[in-house]
């Protein structure tokens, strides 16, 4: 995605979210979708406790994080790149296969779990049923700009209901799904054994997205860089006890 040419205008997107959102072609056939950055609504993302700059990086971010954990999550989370389009920055998704608002995958262990301990780890704020898709036999997740919260950042509500969506998954009925998604006022900061806030750091320093990989499994204290794109590296600092 990051080097395919694009072909033909913008098309109309089916599920227009609050951010400027364009439906793409792409010269080998798949349709990806652009969210620049200066489509945010910033009133919006101020309310989540974000800035109009932070939704593109963070779609870019909770993929390449997907991609460094491996399966199941690079292959239920969207692909994400950012990519200039009409001489605009902004994040590149890929489309993904089905259609949203199905219950399905959330009574299904295979699909939900890993969904729960993804949204719990980027600390989702906006899973609601409009951000997945499900083809009847594969759950994606998108839409992952309202991501990384901070303490004391709200969460939408309005389906959510003060739990994730995951909460009817057996396996994870225990008040894991609504550790995934505290009420505001739990949400705080890391704690000795947590894994902090994500921090920006320093570039890529050369590091690619394989070798970032081999460092999975981090030792206590290491920092995990995953390159978003040419000039934007995501560090993740891992702390055990």
């Amino acid at each position: 995605m990051l080097g395919e040419a694009f072909v033909g205008p913008p098309a109309p997107t089916s599920t227009p979210g609050m951010n400027t959102t364009k439906r793409l072609a792409l010269v080998g056939g798949d349709v990806v979708f652009h969210k620049p950055f200066s489509g945010v609504q910033v009133a919006n993302a101020i309310a989540f406790g974000q800035t109009g700059e932070t939704p593109p990086l963070h779609e870019a971010a909770s993929w390449r994080l997907a991609v460094v954990l491996g399966p199941p999550w690079e292959e239920i989370v969207a692909p994400c790149v950012l990519r200039e389009y009409a001489g605009e920055d902004g994040s590149l998704s890929l489309r993904a296969s089905g259609w949203p608002r199905d219950a399905a995958p959330t009574l299904a262990p295979t699909w939900c779990l890993p969904a729960a301990f993804f949204d719990s780890l980027i600390a989702q704020q906006d899973r609601h049923a409009d951000n997945w898709r499900w083809d009847g036999s594969h759950l994606t997740l998108i839409d992952h700009g309202y991501t990384f919260a901070l303490p004391g950042a709200i969460l939408n509500y309005l389906r959510l209901r003060g739990c994730a969506p995951w909460a009817r998954c057996r396996g994870f009925a225990h008040g894991g799904a609504r550790r995934a998604h505290p009420p505001a006022q739990q949400l705080r900061p890391a704690r000795d054994g947590e894994v902090p806030p994500v921090r920006p750091c320093a570039g890529a320093g050369g590091q690619g997205a394989s070798h970032a990989r081999k460092r999975r499994d981090s030792a206590p204290g290491r920092v995990l860089r995953m390159p978003l794109s040419e000039n934007a590296t995501l560090c993740l600092t891992f702390r055990t006890t």
